[in-house]
């Protein structure tokens, strides 16, 4: 092959893997203390977990645990966030808390799964209630919350129905509920309060209910829609939700195709959110990263984290 040619297909595929894959971390924030690495040992080894406890934590603090993609690490999800929740902690004094799953995946509540957290039965629940138990003792740390990206949106499931009293509520970007028969624990009967952020573009979480994979590799189950999944999780909030009429928060404008719409069912036993970005990928919108365009799109004008913490905020207020 000429050497002229081998220049062009060099650059073409150049230019084709900056376009699709490719994604700029953003720098980190300066904080008021420095994110600290631990381990906490399990019957399959020591696990790790970043942890950011910001000088101006008092006693009580809540704790925000956020729990990375399939094939993930602390410091990915960190990066995918635009390390925005690190943010908000230093503004607001909560404990912000990055644990990795077994070999880069967490064992999730679906039943389908070829990774060895899944094949080996890892009993992530205790892993992570360990870790609450952990930081309460250290950091005399508050109400935990979990917040997860995909694998991690699914782990949150997981928590939600096996420890609720550990679960104050969870947020969940990328993940819809499995279909029963593709479910690996029961929904537990006692309400709890949901954000569920998903976007109608994404190319491996079907918005509307189906089947997961990545690009049509690794069949991962089914799931509902997001907004059954919304209005299942909502009807265990009792007899008194109610649901509200979707709200626009972000209209479409110009050239920025995607919009994004709120839904709440509030009761006073807890509220369930859906937040939909039309036209929105396989990713967590935030405004200081953005996902490789395979992904689908990242709407920036959105700050999930800041949606995320917000809705704690409000279910901290509730339990008041």
């Amino acid at each position: 092959m000429p050497f002229i040619v081998l220049v062009i297909v060099g650059l073409s595929g150049a230019a084709v893997w900056r376009h699709w894959f490719r994604a700029v971390a953003p720098a980190p924030y300066s904080l008021s203390s420095e994110p600290m690495w631990d381990v906490i040992g399990t019957p399959h080894g020591d696990r790790r977990f970043l942890s950011f406890v910001p000088v101006t934590c008092g006693r009580g603090a809540p704790i925000v645990i956020v729990l990375h993609g399939s094939h993930g690490s602390a410091q990915q999800i960190r990066t995918q966030t635009g390390y925005e929740f690190e943010h908000l902690a230093n503004r607001d004094g909560f404990i912000v808390v990055y644990p990795e799953g077994y070999e880069k995946y967490w064992n999730d509540c679906r039943v389908k799964g070829a990774w060895a957290s899944r094949k080996q039965n890892v009993n992530d629940v205790a892993f992570l209630v360990s870790l609450v138990e952990r930081l309460r003792s250290r950091h005399e740390g508050g109400p935990a919350f979990f917040a997860g990206y995909s694998n991690g949106g699914h782990m949150c499931f997981r928590m939600a129905f096996e420890a609720p009293g550990v679960a104050q509520g969870i947020a969940v970007v990328g993940a819809s509920l499995p279909t029963p028969e593709h479910l690996a624990c029961a929904m537990p009967a006692e309400p709890l309060s949901v954000l569920l952020i998903n976007g109608t573009s994404d190319p491996v979480n079907p918005y509307g209910g189906g089947h997961v994979s990545i690009f049509g590799f690794g069949d991962r189950g089914t799931v509902y829609s997001a907004p059954e999944s919304a209005a299942l999780i909502a009807a265990a909030l009792g007899p008194d939700v109610r649901k509200a009429e979707p709200e626009e928060v972000l209209p479409a404008t110009g050239e920025l195709i995607t919009r994004v719409e709120r839904v709440v069912w509030a009761a006073s036993a807890g509220e369930v959110e859906l937040v939909t970005v039309h036209g929105g990928g396989h990713v967590v919108p935030q405004p200081r990263y953005r996902f490789p365009r395979f992904l689908g799109r990242t709407e920036m004008r959105f700050d999930a984290p800041a949606e995320c913490w917000a809705f704690f905020q409000r279910e901290l207020d509730r339990r008041r």
